[in-house]
């Protein structure tokens, strides 16, 4: 009992010692001298002109954020071209059919049959047909 009788005691010294060296100066003259130099440093910086608006910033990142989406676009065409579009044709049909046949059971005839006249035609009847 005794040692955590200490141990409030050290912590209450130890509090008392942080607060004392946190503490806000009390001198009115402190902040006044501080808000100047912040604002003298800002001034010379060029912050606080009118012509460091933000859209002197946004005219700055202008050209580079039009040559990385550029970047992207070419990139996204060359993996677009790259791909196979018999395979690209057949993953959309997987993933589209069940949800069709699902929502309208005679349009996965439709949809799936070939699409040259004749067949296009026979598609169109048998779905019209089905209902």
């Amino acid at each position: 009992m005794n040692n955590d009788y200490a141990n409030d005691e050290l912590d209450a010294k130890v509090m008392a010692t942080m607060k004392s060296l946190y503490a806000a100066p009390s001198d009115p003259a402190y902040w006044n001298a501080l808000e100047a130099r912040i604002t003298g440093q800002l001034a010379r910086a060029g912050s606080l002109t009118h012509e460091t608006a933000w859209w002197t910033e946004l005219a700055r990142w202008a050209a580079p954020g039009v040559a990385a989406a550029a970047l992207l676009l070419a990139v996204a065409g060359a993996v677009w071209s790259q791909l196979d579009r018999a395979e690209m044709s057949s993953t959309y049909e997987d993933f589209t059919q069940p949800m069709i046949a699902d929502a309208l059971p005679g349009a996965v005839a439709l949809l799936s049959a070939p699409h040259d006249g004749s067949s296009q035609r026979e598609a169109t009847l048998t779905y019209v047909l089905s209902h």
